[in-house]
């Protein structure tokens, strides 16, 4: 059976010729006539579903009920901040992905817990807000590494403001989220840094923040809040890349599914030619092999540290996270130098110059 194709291109283009002597109105009309109704309409309904999904998470989301607890740990208490990371880690275990009804149907999505740090008129307090009905997985997490912990459940010590609209004649207010300076895969200043080398003594970075705290008076509150979201054990094509590079190595992003139906003649021939040279240039894989390897010899210090931490924090299970300040005083008494000023000084600490660090977000 033979099949001819008979392609006019003269009678192709006087057809879109006509479009330089029209205006753009008339052009979209003609194209949408001509078939641009099919992506259009595929386009529509695709914003509409992701419309209606975000109202059925909104819904989801709304049936959430949530308890706030006070933890008071000893003064005496002996434990590392290696036992913080233990209860992230436990908190790991409340990541739940649902399937493909709950996901795109129900709208579930996942339940986030809230570390916060108040100092109510220099009255300090250390805040867990998590899912009524994960109060027993974050208690458990606490107990564990912290016996003799004390846990209470306490009321919203931000729900007297809810009603205040700035600006205010009584309350003045400065927030922001905290944002990252590079990718995430670049790591902060982690606890174990802040260990001096030789004494083997721990310099807690939390005390010169506790410091500043503890001075705000009366009319004054500073709200520190971390909300933290349990992520699925993968921390993504962003940071492969980056350990990649660092380590001197090309990075090829993975290939999507209309990408492999696309380029299948393609690899196949592409394969055929890489068997051949494989066949006729054996000497020189070994050769190539070698230079791979003298790459990542010839790393800086520098990077080399950094490519280390990178590894370091990619081991451990991905959070996401909201990094937040609220600083509110009564008119007469606020102070943006003590209040504001003072405390980012202090997260400045876990910065690290050729890493990453936090800095106050868009506002």
């Amino acid at each position: 059976m033979n099949i001819e194709f008979n392609l006019d291109l003269t009678s192709w283009w006087e057809r879109f010729s006509v479009f330089g002597s029209q205006d753009p109105v008339t052009i979209a009309i003609q194209l949408f006539l001509g078939g641009g109704w099919v992506i259009f309409l595929i386009l529509l309904t695709a914003v509409m579903y992701r419309v209606w999904l975000d109202a059925r998470q909104g819904q989801y989301a709304g049936k959430w009920q949530h308890v706030i607890l006070a933890v008071d740990i000893p003064k005496n208490n002996e434990q590392t901040p290696k036992a913080v990371e233990n209860i992230f880690a436990a908190l790991a275990g409340a990541q739940s992905s649902g399937n493909l009804i709950e996901r795109y149907w129900t709208g579930k999505n996942q339940e986030s817990f809230s570390f916060e740090v108040v100092s109510l008129e220099g009255y300090i307090q250390f805040l867990i807000r998590t899912p009524s009905h994960l109060r027993d997985l974050a208690e458990a997490a606490i107990y564990a590494q912290y016996p003799d912990a004390e846990i209470t459940e306490v009321e919203d010590y931000a729900q007297d403001y809810a009603h205040l609209r700035f600006p205010n004649e009584k309350y003045n207010l400065w927030g922001t989220e905290f944002v990252l300076v590079k990718d995430y895969p670049y790591p902060i200043r982690t606890y174990p840094e802040f260990e001096h080398t030789l004494t083997q003594s721990f310099l807690d970075p939390m005390a010169g923040l506790l410091e500043i705290l503890s001075r705000l008076g009366s009319g004054e509150q500073a709200w520190l809040q971390l909300v933290v979201t349990p992520m699925p054990p993968e921390w993504g094509e962003k940071a492969k890349k980056i350990v990649k590079e660092l380590s001197g190595q090309v990075y090829t992003a993975p290939s999507t599914l209309g990408d492999k139906i696309l380029n299948a003649p393609v690899e196949a021939v592409a394969q055929g030619v890489n068997f051949l040279t494989s066949i006729m240039t054996a000497g020189g894989e070994a050769e190539k092999k070698k230079e791979d390897i003298m790459r990542i010899f010839n790393i800086s210090p520098g990077d080399r540290l950094i490519l280390e931490n990178i590894q370091k924090k990619i081991a451990k299970h991905p959070f996401r996270v909201k990094f937040r300040l609220v600083y509110l005083a009564e008119q007469g008494v606020f102070n943006k130098g003590r209040g504001v000023a003072a405390i980012i000084g202090s997260i400045k600490q876990f910065s690290v110059s050729n890493a990453n660090s936090f800095k106050p977000g868009p506002r």
